[in-house]
């Protein structure tokens, strides 16, 4: 009981059990859900209802891209302030850029942002 406790005291604690996926999705975070259950003996259903736990919390997925594997040469982050109106307009016409992986609102200084994977500086410019 007081283990349950301390989890929900402090949000960056992890709970024993889920150590082992976080090791797991540290090598491959986009593996489908039979291969963490299979490497730690758990069913599908409980390693896709731990890492919704876990993303509920403090864990967040994120890639970092080696330049020296990829021809990705130019990788960028675009932040912007839009007139509010205009933002989900942008936003969508933002994100059909292929070089575009993903783009979002934000809130304080700018309103979006954009983060562009080109391959090199002349597709940056463009």
């Amino acid at each position: 009981m007081a283990e349950n406790l301390e989890e929900h005291r402090n949000p960056l604690h992890v709970h024993v059990h889920n150590e082992r996926l976080l090791d797991l999705l540290a090598m491959d975070g986009r593996a489908p859900s039979a291969w963490p259950a299979s490497s730690v003996a758990w069913h599908e259903s409980t390693i896709r209802r731990r890492i919704a736990e876990l993303r509920r919390g403090s864990v967040h997925f994120e890639m970092d891209i080696d330049p020296g594997v990829s021809a990705v040469t130019a990788p960028a982050m675009l932040w912007a302030s839009i007139v509010p109106a205009q933002l989900d307009t942008v936003g969508t016409v933002r994100a059909r850029h292929l070089e575009v992986p993903f783009v979002l609102a934000t809130t304080g200084s700018t309103d979006l942002m954009a983060m562009l994977v080109c391959h090199d500086t002349g597709d940056l410019h463009t």
